[in-house]
Formats: C-alpha cells, sequence, structure tokens
C-alpha cells in the first residue's frame, strides 16, 4: 500500500480492506493483483481506484472445483483467497471500517426474490449460520 500510495498519490487501504471484506462474503477466489486496477487522468492527472470487477469465480460458482451436490461445509473449506492471504478470515480482518452491507435487509430482500440465484443463495445463506 506504501508503494501504491507513493506512485498515485492514493491513500487506497480502506477500500482494499473493504474489497477484501467483500471478497470474503462472496467467497471470491480470483481477487489476484491484475483484478485491482487504477485509471489515470491525463488531463486532470490523478489517479483512482477502479470500481470491483472480475468477480465471476465466486459463491462456488466453478462447478468443476465445487461439485454440485457436495455440502457446502466440505465445498467452503476448499475455496482459498488471494492474493494477500489464503484465508478469507484473516482477510476480512483487515477491515475494521463500519459496516458496508445491511445484512438484515441484504437477506430479507434474499429471502424475499422471486429470482434464482440457485447455490449462489444457499452458500449465503449457509455462511450466515455458519
Amino acid at each position: 500500500m506504501e508503494q501504491v500510495q507513493t506512485f498515485t498519490g492514493l491513500d487506497v487501504r480502506m477500500e482494499v480492506a473493504r474489497m477484501l471484506a467483500f471478497d470474503a462474503l462472496i467467497l471470491n477466489e480470483d481477487r489476484h493483483t491484475n483484478n485491482i486496477l487504477f485509471l489515470y487522468d491525463p488531463f486532470e492527472k490523478t489517479w483512482q481506484l477502479t470500481p470491483l470487477f472480475d468477480n465471476g469465480l465466486s459463491l462456488l460458482s466453478d462447478e468443476k472445483d465445487y461439485t454440485s451436490g457436495t455440502p457446502l461445509s466440505i465445498l467452503k473449506r476448499k475455496v482459498k483467497a488471494k492474493p494477500f492471504n489464503s484465508h478469507f478470515s484473516k482477510q476480512l480482518s483487515l477491515y475494521k471500517g463500519p459496516p458496508f452491507i445491511d445484512i438484515d435487509t441484504f437477506f430479507t430482500k434474499l429471502a424475499q426474490t422471486t429470482v434464482d440465484f440457485g447455490r449462489a443463495k444457499q452458500v449465503f445463506e449457509y455462511g450466515r449460520t455458519h
């Protein structure tokens, strides 16, 4: 983070910690350093952290690695975080700020929706109770 601040002038520790906390929530195992980018505005000569992108390997979506029918308790143990630590709980502990997702509202809306989120909904519900 010091090198990023030296190069861009940005202190993005809080934003990166929030990103890692969000990745822990969605079990994103594809957050590598090529998925953390900065945009440069040559006219203003300023940098900014890009919005989150490439969350495709989240919520146990890779059916090759996380076979349907296998208990979620087993599948969740197989997921490895990247790039700073292989444990989501350690990445989550980096975030010390206020909550940025209202979990109660999230689960209320998830329960009320008619959209079929498939296993993703099961993963969220399992994570809330375990």
